[in-house]
């Protein structure tokens, strides 16, 4: 018969070999979990085809997917336009005018006999006036009342 501390040894020892397998199992199941998920976004990849791109091709693959060529090139535009707008103040600018004016007043003659006297009056300008680039304007008005 064996002893109570060979026995124990025994089962000990079992035990010891069973929790090892055990660890080896998790280790090994976890280290493929970890493989796995790092091949994970390999597979969401598409496998790319070869093209021949030609140097204008490049060019507009450049400019349309750089947003430093993009912003550099509306810059670029963005200037023309601020220099087309203060050239502007250059250009003749034409002006129209009219009025009508009516006035009743009451008759203080008794040679009126209709006893309100009534004006109207019409007036109309047009202007024509240009600004000189080292300062000062001409204008041109016609004008009648």
């Amino acid at each position: 018969m064996k002893s109570f501390l060979e026995e124990t040894r025994v089962i000990i020892h079992g035990n010891k070999a069973k929790m090892r397998k055990a660890m080896h199992t998790r280790r090994n199941t976890l280290f493929s979990v970890i493989i796995g998920l790092a091949a994970l976004p390999l597979l969401g990849q598409e496998v790319a085809m070869s093209e021949h791109l030609t140097l204008k091709d490049c060019i507009v693959r450049a400019i349309k997917y750089n947003l430093g060529v993009a912003v550099q090139v509306y810059s670029s535009e963005l200037a023309d336009l601020t220099v087309a707008k203060s050239r502007e103040i250059y250009l003749p600018t034409l002006s129209f005018d009219f009025g009508k004016d009516s006035q009743n007043s009451a008759s203080y003659y008794w040679t009126d006999a209709a006893g309100q006297n009534s004006t109207t009056a019409m007036n109309y300008s047009t202007s024509l006036s240009q600004t000189i680039p080292f300062g000062g304007s001409i204008s041109l008005t016609l004008a009648s009342f």
